[in-house]
């Protein structure tokens, strides 16, 4: 899901403290600092997934990457990878992340992400 998202991720402003630079949106495998600006952001973004989801059967499939799949034969093909979601399920973990960007945000805090 974070895959989907992250071209969204890219237009909240955060800090990578590997590099000591401000930038925009998450990094893949490093950490993260998201601030309060990054966090009203984050908010926005997450909501507007969440009422997008309304609108997806209770169980959904989103396309993941192609991937070669090699036969015992030493034949391969290429295969599309997706993977099956709940709705209600990721609604309810978007809705938690909300919840902690809000508590963060309203506390004067920050949430630090440690990649994927």
């Amino acid at each position: 899901m974070v895959q989907y998202m992250m071209d969204f991720l890219y237009w909240m402003p955060s800090y990578n403290p590997s590099t000591k630079e401000s930038g925009k949106g998450l990094n893949y495998y490093g950490v993260t600092v998201i601030y309060k600006s990054g966090l009203e952001k984050l908010i926005k973004i997450l909501d507007k997934w969440i009422k997008l989801i309304d609108e997806a059967p209770d169980t959904f499939s989103l396309k993941g990457d192609i991937i070669w799949k090699e036969e015992e034969n030493g034949e391969g093909y290429w295969q599309q990878t997706s993977s099956r979601m709940q709705r209600e399920k990721i609604q309810s973990q978007l809705e938690h992340l909300i919840g902690l960007a809000v508590k963060a945000s309203n506390d004067n805090q920050l949430i630090i992400h440690f990649g994927i």
